[in-house]
């Protein structure tokens, strides 16, 4: 078992990706192939490593357009780099 806090990990993309502070975090559950947190009013979705980044901006683009019209739906943020 790893010593390193998976949260400090993500913390530490948050804030060099986005520019985003973040205090606090919770795992969430549900997920079967990604991790998923709760950090702060924010959702986290780590997706696994073998994911193509022509897959992810798909899966982006899918949620982006249901969060327009369902309220559940949370729109991704993209990075800086896209």
């Amino acid at each position: 078992m790893s010593s390193v806090d998976p949260l400090n990990r993500i913390r530490e993309g948050i804030a060099r990706h986005w520019g985003l502070s973040i205090d606090r975090g919770l795992p969430l559950s549900g997920s079967e192939e990604s991790d998923s947190f709760r950090c702060d009013g924010f959702i986290v979705r780590i997706s696994p490593a073998w994911r193509t980044d022509a897959e992810l901006e798909w899966a982006y683009r899918v949620a982006a357009g249901a969060a327009t019209t369902v309220p559940e739906a949370a729109s991704p943020l993209p990075t800086a780099t896209a």
